[in-house]
């Protein structure tokens, strides 16, 4: 099945995210039946970049034990499938601020929500946090890119405080600079 997904570029990024994203550009990409990758996909949709990329979305999947509170136990087959795709495919995972845990089912606590970047990614785009929000009407939480702004790098303007020449050691401050 092939439907769009808003993917935002730029020359020095290409972000990809889910229906509601406001996009720039319309990117093709393959989905199976369940409108989730395969890992064969997001390795080839991987491989065939050499901007910087970052990916947001629920992969369904858990990266350590800890990635789940209460529910089914973990077994080491759900952490190697993700691990060994982030291992392949050269990602970062993003630190998440705010809640622990991106899905509950009421009794059932987990991180399967995630925000993966390459390595250019890494080196070229600024990133202040990735803010795990309050899940309102969902079983998800969603996740927020907040990218930090650049700075300003022109010199502040001279001011000069005209009651500073009031104070008593400003001749003295003045005079010995």
């Amino acid at each position: 099945m092939v439907r769009d997904l808003a993917a935002l570029k730029t020359p020095d990024a290409t972000v990809m995210g889910g229906q509601n994203t406001k996009p720039l550009n319309q990117e093709k990409v393959v989905e199976d039946g369940n409108g989730t990758l395969s890992r064969k996909e997001w390795t080839e949709i991987h491989a065939g970049t050499t901007a910087a990329w970052v990916a947001i979305r629920d992969f369904n999947a858990i990266y350590r034990e800890e990635d789940r509170m209460i529910g089914a136990q973990v077994h080491e087959a759900e952490i190697k499938d993700f691990s060994t795709f982030i291992e392949d495919t050269g990602m970062n995972i993003l630190k998440h601020n705010g809640r622990e845990y991106t899905w509950s089912n009421g009794h059932t606590y987990s991180k399967i929500d995630w925000a993966l970047v390459n390595a250019k990614w890494m080196l070229d785009i600024l990133i202040v946090e990735v803010m795990v929000m309050d899940p309102e009407c969902s079983d998800h939480s969603p996740l927020s890119l907040l990218l930090a702004q650049e700075e300003d790098k022109r010199p502040k303007p001279f001011r000069f405080l005209n009651h500073l020449v009031k104070h008593e050691k400003f001749h003295e401050v003045v005079t010995t600079a």
